[in-house]
C-alpha cells in the first residue's frame, strides 16, 4: 500500500523517559534532572546532538493524560538546525492499552509524507521526538471568519483525499456511538452533587436512542462518501505557522476512515466552543461558503 514506502525513524527500545526520576528528590533539582534526562534521550537519538556536550533547556508544555510534552532546546545548535528545538512527547502510563502506538506511528509517518503534522524524528520505548511547530492555534472567533474558514475548508478537502494505508477502511462511527450509548445507560449519578444529579437525570436516554437509530438509518440510506477524517477539528488542533503563515492540522489520535460530512459537521459543532454557545454555530451562508471552498 501507500504506507509501505515510508522511511522509519530511528528507534531505541533501551531509551526511556523515567517519570519517577524527575519528581524524586528536592523541587529545586527537578529542572536539572529534567534537562539531563531530555539531553540524554535526544543525544541517543538525534545525529546533530553531540553526546554529553549539549547545553539543554527543557520546558514543560503540557502534562496531559495521554501525553506529557516538553519543548527541548539545544543551546549549542544554530537557529537554522531543524533539531535545535524539538518536542519530546512522553506517553502516559498504560495509554498503550487504549492507543495502538504502532498504528499511530504508521499513520503519523504517512501524514508527514503528505505535509501534515509535526515531523517524527525518532521514537523511544515510551515516547517520541518530533519537530517543534512555531505556530499559533486558532480560536473560536477566527474559525468562522470568511478568509480563515475558506482556508480550513481547502485544507480539510486536501486531508480527505489522503490515501492513508491503515485498517479499518470502513467508518465505525455507529459502533462507537452505540458503545457510548450503552455505557451511558449504566451510569449511576447517586454520588454526585444534587444539581448535577438533577441535570443528568433530565437526559432522556430512550429518545436519544431512537434519535441515534433514526440517524443511522438515514445515514445508511444516503450512503455518504468515506474519506480519511481528522475527527477532532476543533480550533485548538488547527495551527498557523508564525513565519510562513502556513496552516496545518495537529493531533491525529482520532483520525480514521469516516463519513465526509461527519468531519465537516463536527468542525462546525466545535466552533461553538467547549461551553457550547449555539449562537457561534456558523450561519447557513457561512456553511455554504465553506462547502463551496471545500469542493473547489
Amino acid at each position: 500500500g501507500e504506507g509501505a514506502m515510508v522511511a522509519t525513524p530511528k528507534h531505541r527500545d533501551d531509551v526511556a523517559w523515567d517519570k519517577e526520576a524527575e519528581n524524586a528528590g528536592d523541587a529545586d533539582g527537578a529542572l536539572g534532572r529534567r534537562n539531563a534526562q531530555a539531553a540524554s534521550i535526544c543525544e541517543a537519538l538525534l545525529e546533530e546532538w553531540a553526546p554529553g556536550k549539549a547545553r539543554v533547556d527543557a520546558v514543560i508544555i503540557s502534562g496531559g493524560i495521554t501525553n506529557a510534552l516538553y519543548k527541548v532546546t539545544n543551546l549549542d545548535l544554530s537557529d537554522e538546525s531543524p533539531t535545535k528545538h524539538v518536542i519530546l512527547r512522553v506517553f502516559g502510563d498504560k495509554t498503550d492499552l487504549i492507543i495502538d502506538r504502532q498504528k499511530e506511528l504508521s499513520v503519523l509517518l504517512q501524514l508527514n509524507e503528505h505535509g501534515f503534522g509535526a515531523k517524527v524524528f525518532a521514537t523511544f520505548s515510551n515516547g517520541r521526538i518530533e519537530s517543534f511547530l512555531d505556530a499559533d492555534t486558532m480560536d473560536f472567533e477566527q474559525c468562522v471568519e470568511e478568509a480563515t474558514s475558506a482556508r480550513i475548508a481547502a485544507l480539510t478537502a486536501k486531508f480527505h483525499k489522503l490515501p492513508i494505508d491503515t485498517q479499518p477502511r470502513e467508518p465505525n462511527v455507529w459502533e462507537t456511538v452505540w458503545n457510548w450509548y450503552e455505557k451511558c445507560r449504566t451510569l449511576d449519578f447517586s454520588g454526585l452533587p444534587t444539581s448535577k444529579q438533577e441535570a443528568f437525570e433530565k437526559v432522556d436516554l430512550a429518545s436519544l436512542g431512537r434519535e441515534i437509530e433514526c440517524m443511522e438509518g438515514m445515514c445508511r440510506a444516503l450512503g455518504p462518501r468515506t474519506v480519511w477524517c481528522h475527527s477532532d477539528l476543533l480550533p485548538g488542533n488547527i495551527m498557523v505557522d508564525r513565519k510562513t503563515k502556513q496552516m496545518t492540522f495537529i493531533d491525529f489520535e482520532y483520525s480514521t476512515y469516516g463519513y465526509q460530512g461527519f468531519d465537516i459537521g463536527n468542525h462546525w459543532n466545535e466552533c461553538c466552543g467547549l461551553e457550547c454557545d449555539v449562537a457561534l454555530f456558523p450561519s447557513r451562508d457561512k456553511r455554504r461558503c465553506f462547502v463551496q471552498e471545500y469542493l473547489r
